[in-house]
């Protein structure tokens, strides 16, 4: 097996090749001051080969597990229910706004808590660079 990364802006592609068969997916992690993940977020593609969006985010104290993408102003909560003692996963659609706003290269803000009655955590990331990441896949 083959593996080949590329770094495009703040996103990173890695692509598995064997045997005539190439797997990609382009993601971006956000780190705490700590060095702790505070986010991470990759395009991948389903077995049915529909891209989707996994999402991975330290919420497993908070009940409602939940995290809230912020893209353009507009507003998606999207639910992370596969959750181990550190993270919680969810995962996301690719769709037509999605793809507008990855060719915009736009500016997100993600948010959540950590746990019940605890303060928000907002961050902000940026879809600069996964185009590009696409983009070489092809």
């Amino acid at each position: 097996m083959r593996r080949v990364i590329e770094t495009f802006g703040g996103w990173t592609l890695i692509c598995d090749e064997e045997k005539r068969r190439r797997i990609c997916n382009a993601s971006q992690s956000i780190v705490t001051a700590a060095g702790g993940l505070a986010f991470s977020w990759s395009l991948a593609a389903t077995k049915g080969g529909e891209p989707v969006f996994v999402l991975r985010a330290p919420v497993s104290g908070f009940p409602a597990r939940t995290v809230t993408l912020d893209v353009a102003g507009q507003e998606t909560v999207i639910r992370l229910p596969n959750c181990d003692a550190a993270l919680c996963v969810g995962f996301l659609p690719l769709d037509a706004a999605l793809v507008r706003q990855i060719k915009a290269r736009a500016g997100v803000t993600i948010r959540y808590r950590v746990r019940e009655g605890g303060d928000p955590v907002a961050i902000a990331a940026s879809l600069d660079g996964l185009g590009a990441a696409i983009g070489s896949i092809r």
